[in-house]
């Protein structure tokens, strides 16, 4: 089974030039969003889920082409688009349920991720992607609350947070056995071609 991304956006004010583009698709762009500027302070922000827009001022971006420079995508960044992907969804109805163990069964599979290995790996994948999922519900409230008071909300803050996240799953990976701890690597690199992401342009 091939991971399946879709479009997901930054929080930095939905910009027209901080889309993430995942080449294909399985995460719900309204819930679970992945952000790339993982440096990018001091953004005009509005709530994850609005419509992008340019705004004048903003520091230069340039996208990243997994397919043609992998390398130039962040670990972290791959990290976390394929965290939110084999994750199953945090909301899943009751009727879902059966859908969303097969097709993350089918990328543990696909990964040649041993059974007891799996029984370790899936409650890090999902906490991680229901806690991702709290955060983007906070970070939206915290930013409408200042849109109706006129203000801008600073989405560096939870860049940072987001980060920690990621990291600190990554750090929860080193309890699989060290060929689960490879293979899973292994393949985030290689679904680097896959992804698409836009970074500041160093100056």
């Amino acid at each position: 089974m091939h991971a399946q991304y879709e479009r997901v956006y930054s929080p930095d004010a939905l910009l027209k030039g901080n889309k993430v583009l995942m080449t294909r698709s399985l995460i719900s762009a309204a819930l679970f969003v992945s952000f790339t500027l993982s440096t990018f302070a001091q953004l005009p922000s509005q709530p994850i889920g609005s419509s992008a827009h340019q705004h004048p001022g903003l520091a230069p971006t340039q996208q990243i082409d997994g397919s043609v420079n992998p390398n130039g995508i962040a670990d972290l960044t791959a990290y976390r688009m394929f965290l939110l992907v084999v994750a199953k969804k945090p909301d899943a109805k009751p009727e879902e349920l059966a859908q969303e163990n097969s097709r993350q069964q089918g990328h543990l599979h696909d990964m040649g991720i041993s059974e007891q290995d799996s029984k370790l790996l899936i409650p890090i994948l999902d906490e991680f992607r229901a806690k991702y999922a709290s955060m983007i519900r906070d970070y939206n409230q915290y930013a409408e609350a200042k849109a109706r008071l006129g203000e801008v909300a600073d989405s560096a803050s939870f860049i940072v947070q987001r980060d920690i996240l990621v990291q600190a799953t990554r750090d929860k990976l080193k309890a699989l056995s060290f060929d689960a701890q490879s293979r899973f690597d292994t393949h985030v690199q290689h679904e680097k071609e896959r992804m698409k992401t836009v970074v500041p342009v160093a100056r």
